[in-house]
């Protein structure tokens, strides 16, 4: 009769240990490294929801977040690489000649405030 009270907590926990478990030896099952992170949000949500609409109302506001993020970056990469190819960054480094380290500071220092003021 005691386990039937502590059923939901018990559950809990043996699906965070599951996806702990599963985020510890991702490079054995072969799948995506964010899915384990993935699996822990849903059941959170899933587990603190008061109703399945909340709950759902909740992994679509993560959800599209998330999605936000991972958008932006593929833009910024893919105007990395576009750079890289056509070997826009050789400009940059072939005109830094220091070897000092203080000096070198000083220029990223420069350069990087330069590119945040545009």
């Amino acid at each position: 009769m005691g386990y039937k009270k502590h059923w939901g907590k018990i559950h809990t926990l043996c699906l965070f240990t599951q996806t702990d478990f599963a985020s510890i030896f991702k490079f054995l099952f072969f799948y995506l490294k964010c899915m384990p992170s993935s699996l822990n949000i849903c059941n959170y949500n899933l587990v603190q929801a008061p109703s399945p609409d909340i709950a759902v109302s909740e992994l679509t506001h993560a959800s599209a977040e998330v999605s936000e993020i991972v958008f932006f970056l593929l833009g910024a990469m893919t105007i990395v690489e576009i750079v890289d190819a056509h070997q826009g960054f050789k400009l940059v480094t072939d005109n830094i000649t220091t070897r000092k380290p203080r000096t070198l500071l000083w220029v990223v220092s420069v350069v990087f405030l330069l590119s945040w003021a545009y």
